[in-house]
């Protein structure tokens, strides 16, 4: 049995330091075992480096504007907020809900078309997709995106996403989301 080391101070993972052409990044950590020795364990974080995503962030967020209707639903209010505050900036008219029933019910009382569903994955009693699926029943219209601080695996419990599916990893800036939204809206393939 090891222990990490005794201190708080524990190297932590830069990005910025990240080699795309090696796509991964290695991180050394104090371990001192049972017996008092301190040895470095190194790990090697495995770094996905989404294609584009230098040119989305160099791009102005203005060019993402839009007027569609945007139904944002999670359950961390603080996210919610800034997202809803930031499309509104950007054009967009935003419906918010802080549960996927409260979702359910907003758009039973909407009477007007939304576009683009922008849901957290996980949440409880109803989760994301949950919410996506009885949506669509009434609005197939509709596009989805998934968002998620966890490992796709309620959306992808075999590994592998359904085609059409989109899903936008957390942390993300509002730029990538911003650009993420314009591609599935503009594109009749997706979502």
């Amino acid at each position: 049995m090891t222990r990490i080391g005794k201190d708080k101070n524990l190297p932590r993972i830069n990005t910025n330091d990240t080699d795309p052409e090696k796509g991964r990044q290695d991180q050394a950590f104090p371990v001192e075992t049972l017996c008092g020795k301190v040895h470095n364990l190194i790990i090697s974080f495995i770094c996905w480096f989404e294609y584009g995503s230098s040119r989305i962030e160099n791009t102005p967020l203005d060019y993402y504007r839009g007027t569609e209707t945007i139904l944002v639903v999670d359950d961390e209010e603080s996210l919610r907020s800034v997202i809803v505050d930031l499309l509104n900036q950007l054009g967009y008219h935003t419906l918010s809900a802080p549960s996927g029933q409260d979702a359910l019910e907003l758009a039973g009382e909407y009477p007007g078309k939304i576009d683009l569903l922008l849901t957290d994955v996980v949440m409880h009693p109803l989760a994301g997709p949950a919410v996506a699926e009885t949506l669509l029943r009434s609005r197939p219209e509709m596009k989805v995106i998934f968002i998620s601080g966890y490992a796709n695996a309620s959306l992808a419990p075999d590994g592998v996403l359904k085609p059409g599916t989109v899903l936008v990893n957390k942390p993300f800036t509002m730029k990538i989301l911003s650009a993420k939204m314009r591609e599935v809206l503009e594109n009749p393939g997706l979502a």
